[in-house]
């Protein structure tokens, strides 16, 4: 569904004065997020990275091994706070649309 939204989100785009040409990006870029609270829930659907679980591999993610010294942190402050609330995994695909504007022109 949102992929069909996507769509018609460049189709409107391209109908702006200032956009001469948008060109989606064929794949949602999806990743893993560890949240402890709802406020950190809603950053996450903000679009923050804060939360993103960098040792959970993904097919768009995959952008190598992360550094040892990295996971050893983030599983340390797992521990810290595993008894401070409880834990919800958010999964989230995020799309990218590149925007070409006509020359002289701006974005409000």
């Amino acid at each position: 569904m949102v992929e069909s939204k996507v769509r018609l989100l460049v189709q409107n785009l391209e109908g702006h004065e200032s956009i001469a040409f948008a060109h989606p990006f064929n794949k949602g870029f999806e990743r893993a997020h560890r949240c402890r609270a709802d406020e950190e829930i809603e950053k996450v659907k903000q679009g923050s990275l804060e939360f993103q679980a960098r040792d959970i591999a993904t097919s768009t993610t995959g952008h190598g091994p992360v550094p040892e010294a990295v996971l050893k942190e983030e599983q340390a402050q797992d521990e810290k706070n595993a008894d401070d609330a409880e834990l919800t995994m958010v999964y989230t695909t995020t799309h990218y649309v590149g925007l070409e504007l006509n020359e002289g022109m701006s974005i409000d």
